[in-house]
């Protein structure tokens, strides 16, 4: 993770929560609100109804050992009864690892978004309960370019 990547984190107060076991930090997750970073130079939009949860990642000799499940109990327990917005993630088809924590947790699966380049254009698509959601890929804005360049 990249000291611009958490500048732009705090500066758009999406959280970084990471679980360390003897002073490593084996596993994190970023929560935002409204927009993200997407891959491919892509920004994702989300309803503020909700919110995002994106670039988890376990460092490879931890993974498999419920770190990811650890954490989320972290956080659940740190919320300490708050009011918490539903909370959405998108995980790649490749992804395997993230897949596989998924099904661990029993997280029920919204719907299918994605996106085709042909020819130099983007070509956006979701299903019906992940468009509801309001969760959809976009260009981003030439403000949000700006922001993404400096990170």
């Amino acid at each position: 993770m990249s000291p611009q990547f958490v500048a732009f984190c705090f500066a758009h107060n999406h959280e970084i929560w990471g679980l360390f076991i003897e002073g490593r930090l084996v596993n994190y997750v970023v929560r935002g609100r409204i927009f993200a970073p997407g891959e491919d130079g892509l920004v994702i939009r989300i309803d503020e109804r909700f919110d995002y949860d994106y670039k988890a990642f376990t460092v490879p000799d931890a993974r498999g050992r419920g770190y990811a499940k650890m954490r989320a109990q972290i956080m659940r327990d740190a919320y300490a009864g708050a009011t918490i917005s539903p909370i959405i993630g998108y995980i790649s088809v490749y992804n395997y690892p993230s897949l596989r924590s998924n099904d661990k947790e029993n997280m029920s699966v919204l719907g299918y978004a994605g996106y085709w380049r042909v020819f130099g254009r983007y070509r956006f698509f979701g299903s019906k309960r992940v468009q509801e959601a309001g969760f959809r890929f976009d260009c981003p804005t030439p403000q949000e370019r700006l922001i993404f360049d400096q990170n």
